[in-house]
Parts: structure tokens; C-alpha cells; sequence
């Protein structure tokens, strides 16, 4: 009888294993389930972002493209600028040459004028 009832237990520990056992790895399907549902998802917001970072780069060369073309326009703006002020300059000293000279003119003929 204590065999029976000892092989009755060792059954029934046997069983109660089996069941944790097997409750364990259900435990450890369904962990790993969810773990390699959250890795797809991880993978795919890395890949969204991926191709966000890439659209972002190349929107940052054409901005700088485009910054260099303007900072390259205004430099030669600029040069035309002190080009257009030296030529202003040169023209304005001719022309207070000129007047300098006309009155100079004006004055000398008022002069004589007066004598006549």
C-alpha cells in the first residue's frame, strides 16, 4: 500500500510538473510573442524615422544650396553697389567741377559786365 500510495504521489508530482512546465512555456510563447511584436514595431518607427531623417538631410543640402546661391547673389550686389557708388562719386566730383567752373564763368561775365 505505501508503494501504490507513494507511486500515486509521484504521479501526481509528476502531473503538477508537467502543468507548471507547461504553464511556464505558454508563459514564455506569449513573452515572446509580445517581444517580437514590439520589435516589429520598434523596426518600423525606426524606419519611418530613417526616411524622415534622410528627407530631412536632403532638404538641408537644398537649403544650403540655396543659401549659398543667395550669399553669392548678394556678394554681387554688393560689388555692384560700390561699383555704382564709385561711378555716383566720380560723377558728382565732375559735376562740382562743372558748376565750379560755370560760376567761375558767371562771375568773370558779370564782372566785365559791370565795366561796360
Amino acid at each position: 500500500m505505501k508503494n501504490a500510495h507513494r507511486e500515486e504521489l509521484e504521479r501526481e508530482l509528476e502531473k503538477t510538473h508537467r502543468s507548471q512546465i507547461s504553464s511556464i512555456n505558454s508563459d514564455i510563447e506569449a513573452l515572446q510573442r509580445q517581444y517580437l511584436e514590439e520589435l516589429q514595431s520598434v523596426q518600423r518607427e525606426l524606419e519611418v524615422l530613417s526616411e524622415q531623417y534622410s528627407q530631412k538631410c536632403l532638404e538641408n543640402a537644398h537649403l544650403a544650396q540655396a543659401l549659398e546661391a543667395e550669399r553669392q547673389a548678394l556678394r554681387q550686389c554688393q560689388r555692384e553697389n560700390q561699383e555704382l557708388n564709385a561711378h555716383n562719386q566720380e560723377l558728382n566730383n565732375r559735376l562740382a567741377a562743372e558748376i565750379t567752373r560755370l560760376r567761375t564763368l558767371l562771375t568773370a561775365g558779370e564782372g566785365g559786365m559791370e565795366m561796360a
